[in-house]
């Protein structure tokens, strides 16, 4: 017999339409439906004595942001068989305008309730919800629908209940999946032809001639419309395709993909906070459902953040997940608060959302969270594997990395080796995305995605499975149950060769497998560069800024009330973690990143931090109160205390209530000394000279001419006696350039920009806005250039020298009007350097200015924290800042990026105003003997001021906390301890090298200890403490946490 495989997958793919048509066998719709439109948001069931209507079925309803609830009477017909019964509820979404970036709809969603029950909840892809009722039986189902972000006026395409025969869809599934396997192995394997016979046999064995599937044939011509002939052939088409399968010889040693369900809850993009609250509520209640239907997977779930909110907002279902947790069906881990960025949050913040994370998990459901889950952050500091190792956090799963622009990363089970050496295990999910080169962490669970996620896999010779986590995702939903029948019987089917079999389980049992066998493992030295999404290091720049601010502010307060605890200041423990919470959710990774809708930023994330910043200042306010009250002040005229939160005395310019500079005060190391204000310095300074015209400048360190465009054409360094800037250049100029990305318009700076510069702003003032002994000042003022209608953009700059300190400040603000142009300031510095060096948490990276390699290239735009420094050996320049993130350096100049102004999602992004310092510090010999990291902290954390009142005090006017005698040792926090027993010290080595540090503290301490970065005991060697003093040896880059008790 001639036949065409081809033409026989086709006949069997048919056979499966027509089996899947008899899979429902009768439909029942509502009695009876009414509708409360606009309605209330709400996560309980609507209330009876609402002002409910009628509602025609298909009728039109939702609006732009609005709500609505439904009611229904549905009645199970007596002639139904139980055990089979599901709702079905369906809107069929109907859009007014596009539904895309700014206008996402993320809706229309809903939340669903039987005899008020919850019971489950529908999205795009979820729309039935089993439940067990019995045939005559009458029951209310109650919805509360989300109809949209963007105007619709949807219809309801089904309210009803659906008689399913399960044995049907049983044999429907079978078949479906063996067909899948068969077309996926190779086509001459045994295996793949008694499979196709199986199919083929089970289908001969029903009747199926008056069966129509799709075809639209009227009711009076169909002879079987009930299925009297169909369903009892389907018993023995079962029968037969299990014998045939049983026929079927299994294959040796099979490979296994370890599948387990997830839903990535993306806590806000496309929609706001508010709206992920219900997205979080509807995908719990999706999943604890079908883990009780389906018996044999485990489902996982990240983010404490989302269980506090199911928590606060659906108690009862709240305790279904517990339940699942308990049986071990529902996998709680993840380790931090949420799923946050690693690029811009300082160190403190990192260690934060592990504390509170962990904290969450153990005392909420008593879970030891070992794994970090960041499947979809864009990139990965090299400071990550220290802090998880020192926050009991063993390994890490994440896809990323997969996305990048140029190179495939060459592994995909690793150890991770971070900045200080520490060494983590690390996986990456393998299941190719359909249609794109990255690979995804929302499998659909297919055939082809198993077959390939293990096909993808590079270190398959390690044997043990790779994992796969699948259901819909970044906006929910989770698992289907087509889903979970095609997993159960990839599960249980007979081993195939060519196919891998699935196995349930966490996936921190696959973190495990891979931990055992870590020796064995290939090794991967430093970041996790993501060769893509380099503009979330500058879009929406004001929630950087808002951060950066904010993370400084909660190191004062947590300083300033240990400091103050002693004196009987109380420490707001209960607010102060609140605030910390609120902080860690800005920092999750696409709303610090700048990549959500305009609605998270301005009714959201703006009026947070506002909230944030006051509290947190009032804090700070009321502890440094506390202290001065108790300060003697009675030598002083007009006292102001200074509190110096940073670990070394520090002698930078610092400006007065008043508006005054001083710049011959000493603020001892964490403490604080009192100054007159009413009393004039007078010890002699070196003069500052600054022309009528502003165009030069000159002090004991620098001498810079400004040219007519406002550029520093000369920038000569007095000490080195040499020129700062190649000849020729011209430094602090502005550089505009075309931001259109291939893709992803806020996420995204890809290297073409750099083909595309545009006409830049043009000098419009210039004048000379400060004349002091202590600082000098000229103020620049430049436009850009008109574009269509609407205002021009205006930058306004303060640039100021220092009579006694070397740092160049340019003080900037900027009224900000233009979209995809990308803001850079360029610094050619006349050096050979081949890398450049970026401050990250914890230390600091070296990365290439050369593009000899696909790899240098790749990180043509990268991320730093409070400072960049160019440097040949014994000289360089270093570019501070105090709230930005982008930068570049190549071929001589380094630069950082401004301002970015996407329009997608967010057609407002980065308009109005800016405001930012950045500052130059060229210097002799390298960066660390500089004092570049002291000086960038002293840019970012100015001291604490207060005006205080003249009175007697048992403390002294001045006073220091610490004293250390190794310049490399930073101490970054002074806290309270999380369980109130003393205090906590955090420090590190900050210049890449051993050392041996003292640190001589003003008081001695009934007892010093190490301790992790939870505040659990950890023995150091190399460490010993004595009466005020205690020892440290230190790695490069090493952190260490003491718990001093007094």
């Amino acid at each position: 017999m001639i036949r065409s495989e081809n033409l026989r997958l086709d006949k069997l793919k048919r056979a499966l339409d027509l089996i899947r048509s008899r899979v429902v066998r009768a439909k029942a719709p509502a009695d009876l439906i009414e509708i409360v439109d606009p309605a209330e948001a709400t996560f309980a069931p609507p209330p009876a004595t609402a002002a409910w209507r009628p509602f025609p079925l298909q009728g039109d309803w939702g609006s732009k942001q609005g709500w609505a609830w439904f009611r229904a009477r549905l009645t199970v017909p007596r002639t139904w068989s139980p055990g089979g019964i599901e709702l079905h509820l369906r809107p069929r979404a109907v859009y007014l305008e596009p539904p895309h970036d700014d206008n996402f709809p993320a809706g229309p969603e809903g939340q669903v309730f039987i005899d008020g029950m919850r019971v489950g909840a529908i999205d795009q892809q979820h729309f039935r919800i089993r439940h067990p009722v019995e045939p005559g039986q009458t029951v209310e189902a109650t919805a509360v629908f989300f109809a949209g972000r963007c105007a619709c006026r949807h219809a309801l395409e089904a309210f009803e209940l659906r008689w399913v025969d399960r044995p049907t869809e049983r044999l429907h599934h079978d078949l479906r999946v063996a067909l899948d396997v068969a077309m996926q192995i190779d086509p001459a394997a045994p295996a793949a032809n008694r499979l196709i016979e199986a199919i083929d046999a089970a289908f001969k064995a029903l009747e199926i001639r008056e069966t129509y599937g799709d075809f639209l044939v009227a009711g009076k011509h169909r002879r079987d419309a009930a299925g009297a002939m169909f369903y009892p052939s389907v018993a023995r088409a079962q029968q037969v395709f299990g014998e045939a399968l049983a026929q079927i010889a299994p294959a040796g040693e099979t490979p296994a993909v370890l599948a387990v369900g997830h839903a990535h809850i993306d806590l806000a993009w496309l929609w706001p906070i508010r709206q992920t609250r219900h997205k979080c509520v509807r995908t719990f209640a999706t999943q604890c459902r079908l883990l009780d239907e389906y018996p044999e997977w485990v489902y996982n779930q990240s983010s404490p953040q989302a269980y506090a909110w199911v928590a606060e907002d659906a108690p009862d279902l709240f305790e279904r997940v517990r339940g699942q947790i308990r049986r071990g069906r529902w996998e709680a881990d993840g380790a931090m608060w949420c799923e946050s960025d690693t690029n811009i949050p300082s160190g403190e913040s990192l260690v934060r959302q592990f504390l509170h994370g962990k904290r969450y998990f153990q005392e909420t459901f008593g879970i030891d969270s070992r794994m970090l889950w960041l499947p979809d952050v864009f990139g990965y500091s090299a400071a990550l594997p220290q802090i998880m190792r020192l926050c009991g956090v063993d390994g890490f799963i994440t896809s990323k990395i997969s996305w990048s622009q140029y190179n495939r990363f060459p592994h995909d089970t690793f150890r991770w080796r971070g900045l200080d050496g520490t060494e983590v295990p690390t996986h990456f999910i393998t299941t190719p995305f359909p249609g794109n080169t990255f690979l995804t962490y929302n499998a659909e669970m297919t055939v082809a995605e198993v077959k390939s996620n293990w096909d993808e896999y590079r270190q398959r010779a390690l044997g043990h499975p790779a994992l796969m986590t699948f259901g819909y995702g970044d906006g929910g939903g989770g698992p289907t149950e087509e889903m979970l029948e095609t997993a159960t019987r990839l599960a249980s089917m007979p081993p195939v060769a060519g196919m891998p079999r699935v196995v349930f389980g966490k996936a921190s049992d696959s973190l495990r497998a891979i931990a055992a066998r870590a020796t064995e493992l290939p090794v991967w030295d430093g970041e996790l560069y993501l060769e893509l999404h380099r503009g979330t290091y500058t879009t929406q720049a004001w929630i950087k800024r808002a951060n950066r601010k904010s993370e400084i502010r909660m190191q004062q307060l947590e300083w300033l009330a240990s400091l103050a605890a002693p004196g009987g200041h109380e420490f707001e423990r209960e607010r102060v973690d609140r605030l910390w919470r609120d902080l860690l959710l800005l920092q999750f990774h696409d709303i610090l990143p700048g990549s959500s809708v305009g609605e998270v930023y301005e009714t959201e994330a703006r009026p947070m931090h506002a909230r944030i910043a006051a509290e947190l200042d009032a804090m700070i306010g009321a502890a440094s109160l506390h202290l001065a009250q108790q300060i003697d002040t009675s030598a002083f005229t007009r006292p102001i205390v200074l509190f110096n939160t940073l670990s070394w005395d520090r002698r930078d310019p610092v400006r007065l209530p008043d508006g005054t500079w001083r710049d011959d005060v000493v603020i001892p190391a964490g403490g604080w000394t009192v100054i007159d204000g009413a009393a004039t310095p007078s010890r002699d300074r070196a003069p500052l000279d600054i022309r009528e015209d502003g165009r030069h400048l000159e002090s004991q360190f620098w001498r810079i001419r400004i040219d007519g465009h406002g550029r520093i054409a000369e920038l000569h360094d007095r000490r080195a006696d040499r020129g700062v800037l190649p000849a020729g250049a011209a430094a602090n100029e502005w550089q505009v350039f075309l931001d259109r990305p291939l893709a992803h318009d806020a996420w995204d700076v890809d290297l073409h920009y750099q083909d595309h510069p545009l006409p830049g702003p043009a000098l419009r003032s210039m004048r000379v806005a400060e004349r002091g002994p202590v600082r000098a000042a000229v103020e620049l003022v430049w436009e850009m250039p008109a574009l269509g209608e609407g205002p021009r953009s205006v930058l306004t700059q303060r640039l100021a020298i220092y009579a006694e300190h070397p740092r160049i400040d340019f003080e900037t603000a900027i009224d900000w009007h233009e979209h995809h142009q990308l803001l850079k300031v360029a610094f050619p510095v006349d050096v050979r350097a081949r890398e450049a060096t970026y401050q990250i948490q914890f230390g600091h990276v070296r990365r290439p200015t050369h593009r000899n390699t696909s790899w240098d290239l790749a990180q043509f735009e990268v991320c730093a924290h409070q400072f960049a420094d160019l440097a040949e050996h014994g000289y360089g320049l270093a570019l501070l800042n105090d709230c930005k993130y982008g930068h570049d350096a190549h071929d001589g100049v380094l630069r950082l990026t401004c301002i970015k102004s996407p329009q997608c999602p967010d057609a407002r992004a980065d308009q109005g105003r800016h405001e930012f310092t950045y500052a130059l510090l060229p210097h002799s010999g390298s960066f660390q003997e500089a004092g570049i990291i002291r000086a960038a902290a002293e840019l970012n954390s100015p001291p604490v001021l207060l005006e205080a009142a003249r009175h007697g005090g048992s403390l002294p006017p001045a006073w220091r906390f610490v004293t250390c005698d190794h310049p490399a040792v930073a101490i970054v926090a002074l806290k309270p301890a999380e369980d109130g027993c003393g205090q906590i010290l955090r420090l590190f080595e900050s210049h890449g090298a051993h050392a041996r540090a003292r640190l001589t503290f003003s008081h001695s301490f009934r007892r010093v200890s190490t301790v992790d970065l939870l505040e659990r005991p950890l023995p150091l060697d190399g460490f010993a403490h004595a009466g005020e003093s205690v020892s440290l040896s230190l790695r490069p880059f090493q952190i260490i946490t003491l718990r001093l008790e007094r």
